[in-house]
């Protein structure tokens, strides 16, 4: 595990700066969070957290991605979702002393910002401005969470899928990419995300690439019009 400091602890510092939960801090905090993570490096295809295994991180992913992975009593693979720069996980669960529900694997060279347990608690909760900020990123996460569970009752795949992938959009856009194009990316990662048939997702890809909305290329998607698909998501907001 290497420390912050041996990478480059500004372009940390502008990282932290422009994720949601944080942006309300001032460099000052920004500074002294950036002080406080280390920085863990994977290859593809390494395990950062096993299903089962106790969290003892907060972590933030800095680039490259993950994929957050579940195991069935069968031993079968489920993809339920995709981090990328900026997604962070294990407050929760971390705090309450709960082992990790997923997999969470590397898909491409990636790295975390990881803060453990002690630091957060000796360190930040001391800080009430920070502790403020995590106390809003736990409920965002449960609101989320509620969210996504009315939406894979109530809405049609084609809003399902349009929500998932503006979403995608929104989490590079958070981490300082401008383009519009979505890769790695697949349609059975899709179908597992959304709860759905490969099959389906293709049909609804290609009632996409009708409407002029998205471009397909090997393992990415170009979102050629997002206004488009916005259409689809009504209530959609940022992260």
């Amino acid at each position: 595990m290497d420390d912050v400091q041996s990478v480059d602890r500004a372009a940390v510092i502008r990282f932290l700066g422009r994720l949601k939960p944080w942006e309300g801090l001032s460099v000052e905090h920004l500074r002294f969070l950036a002080g406080l993570v280390h920085v863990r490096r994977l290859e593809a295809d390494e395990v950062l957290w096993r299903q089962g295994q106790r969290i003892t991180h907060f972590i933030i992913v800095y680039y490259g991605f993950f994929r957050s992975v579940r195991l069935s009593v069968t031993g079968q693979e489920k993809l339920l979702n995709t981090l990328t720069p900026g997604h962070h996980f294990g407050l929760a669960e971390m705090i309450t002393g709960s082992d990790s529900s997923t997999d969470i694997i590397a898909g491409q060279p990636a790295a975390v910002l990881m803060i453990d347990h002690k630091t957060l608690r000796d360190e930040l909760l001391s800080n009430a401005e920070i502790c403020y900020h995590l106390m809003q990123i736990m409920a965002k996460a449960i609101f989320n969470l509620t969210r996504q569970l009315e939406q894979a009752a109530f809405e049609t795949v084609h809003t399902r899928l349009a929500r998932l992938l503006l979403r995608k959009l929104a989490g590079r856009k958070a981490a300082g990419d401008r383009g519009n194009i979505l890769s790695p990316v697949t349609h059975a990662d899709l179908a597992l995300q959304v709860g759905v048939s490969r099959e389906t997702i293709s049909r609804v890809l290609a009632d996409f690439r009708r409407h002029h909305w998205i471009e397909t290329g090997y393992r990415s998607i170009a979102l050629s019009n997002p206004q488009g698909l916005l259409t689809l998501v009504e209530d959609y907001e940022q992260r």
